[in-house]
């Protein structure tokens, strides 16, 4: 984010060697609410296309070279989420990451669509939705408040095999006041645990239903 929009940065490395930087704010200006939205970037490499989507709906992009390989190296700091957290600081937390190799790969074991946190009551509601599903097992849900420090929430038995639309949900029956991070994993076979994105959560005092309330519904 910068002067209330956002912006993004990232190099290429094309294919003759040489690596050069997208460095751009967009048009996009930051609404000034409470409201909670899916923020994303989708590079290809294949394409060279890069996209900027709000809540699905891309509001800058990008075209490079096809084959163009995103890249960094070891003396760059890498920051994604600068200062998109509510609390202006730098923390690199993902919504809706994947990844797989641009050559010859084998099946990635999730492809996944959505990831979100909605308070219900004396709850938080944990979403996410899968379009394809190859050897996952299970889905873990873990918690934070300050992206560190990480305690399991629950876990959701997967359906193991897949390749239509299929909704999951776990309640976090403990929230916590305040800002929360939450991250989804997946275990298969090939691997165990491993961690997606991450998504924050803000909860206020004031925004907690009292428990009589809700057994009166």
């Amino acid at each position: 984010m910068k002067d209330g929009k956002l912006s993004i940065k990232y190099k290429l490395t094309a294919t003759n060697g040489k690596s050069y930087s997208i460095n751009e704010t967009t048009n996009y200006e930051i609404p000034e609410d409470m409201e909670f939205r899916n923020y994303r970037f989708i590079y290809t490499p294949t394409s060279g296309k890069g996209e900027l989507l709000v809540d699905r709906v891309v509001v800058w992009n990008n075209q490079a070279a096809p084959q163009s390989k995103l890249a960094w190296n070891k003396t760059e700091n890498i920051i994604i989420g600068n200062e998109m957290n509510g609390e202006g600081k730098p923390f690199a937390f993902f919504d809706n990451l994947s990844y797989s190799k641009t050559s010859s790969s084998s099946k990635t074991p999730m492809e996944l669509l959505s990831f979100s946190a909605d308070l219900k009551g004396q709850f938080v509601k944990l979403n996410w939705h899968t379009a394809k599903e190859f050897g996952v097992q299970d889905f873990i849900i873990e918690k934070s408040s300050d992206t560190k420090s990480y305690k399991e929430v629950g876990r959701v038995k997967a359906a193991g095999q897949s390749n239509t639309l299929l909704e999951y949900s776990l309640k976090d029956k403990e929230p916590l006041i305040g800002v929360t991070y939450y991250r989804l994993a997946l275990s298969n076979s090939n691997a165990h645990s491993i961690w997606v994105p991450v998504i924050a959560f803000r909860l206020k005092p004031e925004q907690m239903i009292p428990t009589s309330a809700t057994n009166s519904n």
